[in-house]
């Protein structure tokens, strides 16, 4: 029976793949059936995630926990680890949900257990679910800081590298912005003597007649006599 349907599940069919699942649960072939369930996934996997969680096998538990991540019941995955104390299952699955308030739910967990082992494990796992602020909080209402140091050593190299960046950043904006005020500052428009002064049209000084000469001294019988004195009237 056994090797005809192993022929025949290759075409994926429902029925094919649970009757050979159901031979695997009964001759307690956990590693088949594992492997039969990730390389044909055509039946009733919550269905059979129900039967598998009261199995008396631990492995085959933990197949039940593994179908209900594949079919995003992350909770009751997590909650079927943590009872059959499985930990590190259970924390690649909260991981894997993505969910912050399930993995700081683990976290508590672990708190309550009083267990820093698997509490800096959690850190490590899904540390880009939990924010630090919280981390420190419940590491120190829990006198659990040793535990908690390398994950606040990494936040904080991780926050520093960004300021870091943020501050190259800056600086490089700073260097454009005077490069550009420079250059703008150095601008001096073309000037040609022979065009004049602007504002004056064609004139140039060169061109104007009695130029350099204060205002009312023209020639030296002009209004002016000898020394700057005023010129005498003729007959005296």
């Amino acid at each position: 029976m056994a090797p005809y349907l192993k022929t025949v599940q290759q075409h994926n069919i429902q029925q094919v793949n649970e009757a050979l699942n159901g031979l695997y649960i009964e001759q307690e072939d956990y590693e088949n059936l594992s492997k039969s369930i990730e390389d044909y996934n055509n039946l009733d996997q919550i269905g059979l995630a129900s039967t598998l969680e009261k199995h008396e096998l631990l492995e085959m538990r933990r197949i039940a926990a593994k179908l209900y991540k594949l079919n995003k019941r992350y909770k009751q995955s997590i909650e079927l680890s943590k009872q059959d104390k499985i930990f590190k299952d259970a924390m690649v699955t909260a991981r894997d949900s993505n969910s912050a308030e399930l993995a700081e739910s683990l976290l508590d967990y672990f708190i309550e257990a009083k267990d820093k082992e698997c509490f800096t494990a959690m850190l490590f796992t899904c540390y880009e679910l939990l924010k630090a602020d919280v981390v420190l909080e419940k590491a120190w209402r829990n006198n659990m800081m040793d535990a908690a140091m390398p994950f606040v050593i990494q936040s904080v190299k991780q926050y520093t590298g960004k300021i870091d960046l943020l501050d190259v950043k800056e600086q490089k904006k700073e260097k454009e912005a005077e490069k550009k005020e420079s250059a703008m500052n150095d601008f001096v428009p073309d000037y040609n003597p022979q065009m004049g002064m602007p504002g004056f049209g064609n004139l140039a000084i060169g061109n104007v007649p009695g130029a350099g000469m204060a205002p009312g001294m023209g020639g030296m019988g002009g209004g002016m006599g000898m020394g700057g004195m005023p010129g005498q009237m003729q007959g005296f």
